[in-house]
């Protein structure tokens, strides 16, 4: 209605708003691109994952190809024998031809049945050993305070030196206090080892062993210092004639037997 009744004056107007609104509107404008390039800016988003990384590769030699398998090997070729090469078998025992002799023998010799075999020797049997005469009363190893010189039993004999010989196969006569017998050594049994030693001690008149001597050494010395340790340790109670104590000379042998 204003525009028809003074169109002049309302496009003058126009113009005037038109030049004072567009520095306005072109500074928002630039403010908001502004503000968006901005924000795209200062808004940095890390990568969650690393990047993939690719590598090319070219093969600038082709690897030689592998060697052939061997070769099988050959089969061995049996070749038969003929027939007239092998040699023919011999004959039963009942078909074979006895032949005569070509030539006789002035003497025949005698064909003696088989003999049995002789029988194995007696055992040795050991030498008989002197004994002391003496009353058929007396005791072997004497009683406190004596009842006569004589000594009993085979293999006990009383020296010209004062001393009682017990023969090697015979118990000493006198009452054992400590006896214990050698063992066979740990050590040897192990190695499996066997030997033996004999040796000859001396009972004193006090009952305990005076003297050692090895009549025969055994080949490992294990053995001996078991013998001997052993044999030192022994105490009898002392043996008395007449009432008197007397020494006792015996001998032992002791054999160390691997037991499997």
């Amino acid at each position: 209605m204003f525009e028809t009744v003074a169109p002049e004056a309302f496009q003058t107007r126009s113009q005037r708003i038109f030049v004072r609104t567009l520095p306005a509107s072109l500074a928002v404008h630039l403010i908001a691109i502004a503000a968006v390039m901005a924000a795209r800016v200062w808004n940095v988003e890390f990568p969650l994952q690393s990047p993939k990384v690719s590598v090319a590769y070219s093969l600038t030699q082709i690897p030689d190809p592998p060697p052939p398998p061997p070769p099988p090997p050959k089969p061995v070729e049996i070749k038969p024998r003929p027939l007239r090469e092998l040699a023919p078998p011999p004959p039963p025992l009942a078909m074979a031809q006895i032949v005569a002799p070509t030539i006789i023998p002035e003497i025949i010799p005698e064909v003696l049945p088989p003999q049995p075999a002789p029988p194995p020797p007696p055992p040795p049997v050991a030498a008989p050993v002197a004994v002391a005469k003496g009353s058929p009363n007396g005791v072997v190893g004497g009683t406190p305070g004596g009842t006569g010189r004589a000594l009993g039993g085979e293999g006990i004999t009383l020296g010209d030196d004062g001393r009682v010989y017990v023969a090697r196969n015979v118990k000493v006569p006198m009452k054992e206090l400590e006896h214990e017998y050698p063992h066979y050594p740990d050590v040897a049994k192990k190695a499996k080892l066997e030997g033996h030693s004999l040796v000859r001690y001396t009972v004193g008149k006090n009952g305990r062993i005076s003297d050692i001597t090895f009549l025969t050494k055994s080949e490992y010395p294990i053995f001996d210092e078991e013998t001997l340790k052993r044999v030192q340790s022994w105490r009898y109670q002392p043996m008395t004639i007449d009432g008197k104590p007397v020494e006792v000379v015996h001998e032992i042998e002791v054999n160390y037997e691997y037991v499997r």
